[in-house]
């Protein structure tokens, strides 16, 4: 300020800093007696509920409720109002917080527990499953029915089937899990081609037809040994009779001596 309020020198200026931090940083008077002052920041700046603490490696800064710790090896931000997690309201750009990445953290331990689960419980399912089988094709008992189980880390399933087979050349099946993971399948086999007309039937039913042949092997082998009974009965009646001829002829032969020797 010069002098009576004009520009110029002769006057005494007196400038002092307050408790924004604004200080005098430097002082210089030419040879003319002009006096430049230069306007500097102090290590604590406050602007308004703005505060900022410029000391060498313990930085801080305060902005409203926001705190922001600066110090080496301990940086922190605090006060931020975005607590909570939100997936379907993400803003672009904005720092997350700890209560944040910890709902998130929380919640994806949470979907993995699950898919592990549903995994386990899924191969489980499909294993049971596995274990349905169909019988031999039989012509006169074409549905078959299977049960099955399996154990997979925790996880215990049960599976139940059919099987229907029309012919020989194609089967039919359902089967369906409970414990697990609610599995259901259908599926169709069939045989293309000509195949082994020749032969005609299952191992089932050759089984079967050669079982019925023993039986009647079995059966005739019965006969012939009755036959063979009677004729050795037969046999044996004839040689008792034969027997009793020579007892005759030999009684007839000692009564016609003795007739002899009595007409003597």
């Amino acid at each position: 300020k010069g002098k009576d309020g004009k520009d110029g020198t002769g006057a005494d200026i007196d400038i002092q800093g307050n408790d924004t931090g604004i200080v005098v940083a430097d002082k210089k008077t030419d040879t003319a007696g002009k006096t430049t002052y230069t306007l500097g920041l102090d290590k604590t700046i406050k602007a308004g509920t703005v505060v900022i603490d410029g000391t060498q490696h313990k930085e801080k800064a305060s902005i409203g409720d926001v705190q922001i710790n600066g110090e080496k090896g301990l940086g922190t931000v605090t006060g931020l109002s975005n607590t909570t997690w939100d997936e379907k309201h993400v803003i672009s750009g904005r720092a997350a917080t700890e209560d944040q990445l910890q709902a998130v953290s929380q919640k994806n331990r949470q979907a993995i527990s699950e898919l592990g689960t549903r995994s386990e419980r899924g191969t489980a399912s499909a294993a049971a499953l596995a274990a349905l089988h169909p019988q031999e094709f039989d012509p006169y008992d074409k549905w078959d029915f299977a049960v099955g189980y399996s154990n997979y880390r925790s996880a215990n399933t049960f599976a139940f089937g059919g099987f229907y087979r029309p012919n020989e050349r194609t089967l039919v099946s359902l089967g369906g899990t409970f414990g697990g993971e609610n599995i259901v399948n259908v599926g169709l086999s069939f045989k293309t081609g000509k195949g082994a007309d020749c032969i005609g039937m299952s191992r089932l039913a050759m089984a079967r037809e050669i079982q019925a042949l023993k039986e009647k092997d079995a059966a005739k082998d019965r006969i012939m040994q009755a036959l063979l009974q009677v004729q050795q009965q037969k046999e044996a009646e004839i040689q008792a009779l034969k027997e009793k001829d020579g007892q005759r002829e030999e009684q007839i032969r000692h009564l016609t001596a003795m007739v002899m020797r009595l007409q003597k």
